[in-house]
């Protein structure tokens, strides 16, 4: 196990954790909207912080398996007449990450994106029947779409943007992923291993894109998460 391949679990694990994060908070939103006076004993403050603690917690068995298979022994090398310490896969090397691979990198993403994908369409939909509701109640009016309040607007152009950069984003690599499940020679012992490393390269430029973008878009979009990142960062500014 080389050090590419110890850096792209790391850095895997915390791609993954960003992406569990990001739809526990959208799970997080559309429960207060569809069911806003339930919700406000259940979501609060410290069970935000639990969540992202187990998250951060559990996520840590991403790491295990890679490392489950690889043992280290000894290894003599006649031209040095010396021994080293090398790593050696164990026999059942490949029946543990087959499961391993389809769980990691084909479920938990692509479940991740699903998730996702439900709880903006639903916060979309909801927000847009409480509006034809609202506008029902009040006048005989039709529904006109530019009647939505700019808070409502502001909510649904936000959280359809950071699903859709989300997406964007880590789809090639859940897509890389796929490839090598079904391409063994672009494993990490495979014959096409260079050409994996090449197209890593661009996935991963574009997961940080992903992970750089939605602190922009949360800022420019989110009055409050906007309030608490200034209140963060205000005792540097006397410095």
């Amino acid at each position: 196990m080389n050090l590419f391949i110890n850096i792209f679990y790391f850095n895997g694990y915390f791609v993954r954790v960003g992406g569990l994060l990001t739809a526990f908070m959208n799970c997080e939103r559309c429960a207060s909207v569809v069911w806003p006076l339930k919700v406000k004993g259940v979501l609060t403050s410290e069970t935000a912080v639990l969540a992202n603690v187990i998250i951060a917690g559990v996520s840590i068995l991403y790491l295990v398996p890679p490392f489950y298979v690889v043992e280290f022994d000894w290894m003599f090398i006649p031209s040095l007449n010396r021994s080293i310490l090398a790593e050696y896969y164990i026999n059942s090397r490949h029946e543990v990450m087959t499961v391993y691979y389809f769980i990691a990198d084909q479920f938990v993403p692509y479940g991740t994106m699903l998730v996702l994908i439900l709880c903006t369409i639903t916060i979309v939909t909801k927000l847009r029947s409480k509006l034809r509701w609202r506008q029902s109640a009040s006048s005989a009016g039709g529904y006109n779409s530019r009647n939505i309040t700019p808070k409502e607007r502001k909510v649904i152009k936000m959280l359809v943007t950071i699903s859709v950069i989300f997406i964007v984003c880590l789809l090639p690599q859940s897509t890389l992923n796929i490839a090598m499940g079904v391409v063994p020679g672009l494993k990490g012992d495979g014959i096409y291993m260079n050409i994996y490393k090449v197209c890593y390269s661009f996935t991963s430029l574009l997961e940080t894109i992903n992970c750089s973008v939605s602190i922009i878009v949360y800022y420019n979009m989110s009055t409050r998460y906007r309030q608490v990142f200034c209140e963060m960062f205000e005792p540097f500014k006397k410095f």
